[in-house]
């Protein structure tokens, strides 16, 4: 089942013999009363967050009068919809940082299994931030009957698009 949350897309993944006093949590912070037909896992699909470019308030049009309000916003924003156990594939156009340690400590303040599609606007910096779980140019997905392709860009055509296959992009 795939969900949207603002600008995040989510896929929810099916229980899988999923008990105990770890399975109460999950299912507490979903609001899921018990496992029968319940999502437990989700996998997050997002891109173009910007943090730390003070450009998109003015480009985007972004409702902040600075970039730290701007930042601080979304990190509550991501927290309290991604959990600790969920996945998260950012694609691309994480954070505009000097320095590896910056993004690292952006990361660690983020929610979830991250992996990075790099975007045309994340330097190296942040590609080489050890907080991501991968980093990629291009993936693809199998998610129970959805084909994923996912780029920083839109593409025109795509592998297996003929197929009901989906091209996840941030950029546009």
């Amino acid at each position: 089942m795939i969900l949207m949350f603002g600008a995040m897309a989510a896929y929810l993944l099916p229980c899988k013999s999923f008990s105990g006093e770890g399975a109460s949590k999950v299912f507490a912070q979903r609001g899921i009363g018990a496992a029968g037909g319940a999502f437990c896992e989700m996998i997050y699909f997002t891109s173009d967050t910007h943090f730390g470019d003070r450009r998109v308030l003015q480009i985007d049009r972004r409702p902040f009068a600075t970039t730290a309000e701007h930042d601080e916003a979304l990190i509550g924003r991501w927290n309290e919809t991604v959990s600790p156990e969920d996945e998260v594939w950012h694609l691309g156009d994480v954070m505009s940082v000097r320095s590896t340690v910056e993004a690292e400590v952006l990361l660690s303040r983020l929610n979830g299994r991250k992996h990075l599609v790099v975007g045309n606007n994340d330097p190296v910096t942040v590609s080489a931030a050890s907080g991501w779980a991968s980093v990629q140019h291009y993936a693809e997905l199998k998610l129970g009957d959805h084909f994923l392709v996912l780029c920083h860009y839109a593409f025109r055509t795509w592998n297996q698009m003929g197929k009901r296959s989906i091209n996840l992009h941030g950029h546009s």
